[in-house]
């Protein structure tokens, strides 16, 4: 019996981005929902992309109103980050990041987000951690260490003003003092906080960000995470099944998407 060999058929063409960006901008964060008593609490995922070119209202030094985002997609997962990993690289593809010219991926310190980051976007991303949440573990750090008064707020502004300007030793060199005089708990904090400043020196580079055009925290997926996942889940007194979570998320993510109408035309 011969066999007759077929060629394959040839593949689908990608279908086109619903928006072309040149400099793309990719978000990413996790929140918790309260569940039920018998249940752990859930993770969130979220994601948002946009054209940076459609971004206004940019301050001059990174402090005053957050910008605005004139449009953008967004994506949102109840399960892993493998099932989340998914949905915000069709989110990039939406945004047309096989073209783009460049592309920025902010997140905060959560190491899987980073790795995903390095295998599915293209080399040469730029890797932003949230400047802000950094701003938050100093300040932090200075309350548990000078307490609340004016030395604290010395150091606080003058940490967060040479974090902005890219001279991270400057801050690490403070702590690794300030290491050497503190014993007990207090030691081991700063301990963790020196590693996790090692561990982000890569991505903590704010005055170039800032001045290639890059926004250098998560203002805009913080928003989500107020309209998208907190105003809907986290409800005074609400606790949801975990089952429950993804087919909610998935109706607010088409409302954010301005999909609602057309999904609803389908089904």
């Amino acid at each position: 019996m011969v066999m007759t060999k077929h060629p394959a058929p040839a593949p689908a063409p990608a279908p086109a981005p619903e928006i072309q960006a040149e400099h793309l901008v990719l978000e990413a964060d996790a929140a918790s929902v309260l569940t039920r008593a018998d249940e752990q609490h859930k993770m969130v995922w979220r994601g948002r992309a946009f054209a940076l070119e459609d971004r206004g209202g940019r301050p001059a030094n990174g402090d005053g109103e957050r910008p605005f985002i004139a449009r953008g997609r967004h994506a949102a997962g109840a399960g892993d980050m493998e099932d989340f990993g998914g949905r915000l690289k069709a989110l990039a593809y939406r945004m047309g990041l096989r073209r783009a010219l460049a592309t920025a991926f902010i997140a905060d310190g959560a190491t899987c987000l980073w790795n995903w980051a390095r295998q599915h976007l293209p080399p040469g991303t730029v890797l932003i951690q949230d400047f802000w949440r950094v701003v938050e573990h100093l300040s932090g750090l200075v309350y548990e260490l000078w307490g609340d008064g004016e030395q604290a707020e010395r150091k606080r502004k003058q940490w967060k003003q040479v974090l902005w300007e890219s001279q991270l030793d400057e801050v690490l060199d403070d702590l690794r003092a300030e290491h050497k005089r503190r014993r007990g708990a207090l030691r081991a904090r700063l301990e963790r906080e020196i590693g996790y400043l090692e561990n982000g020196r890569e991505r903590m580079d704010y005055a170039r960000y800032w001045a290639a055009g890059w926004p250098v925290g998560s203002g805009a997926i913080e928003a989500d995470c107020k309209h998208l996942v907190k105003e809907r889940f986290n409800l005074t007194g609400a606790r949801w099944r975990r089952t429950n979570i993804a087919p909610v998320l998935a109706l607010c993510v088409a409302i954010f998407n301005e999909e609602w109408d057309r999904l609803w035309s389908q089904n």
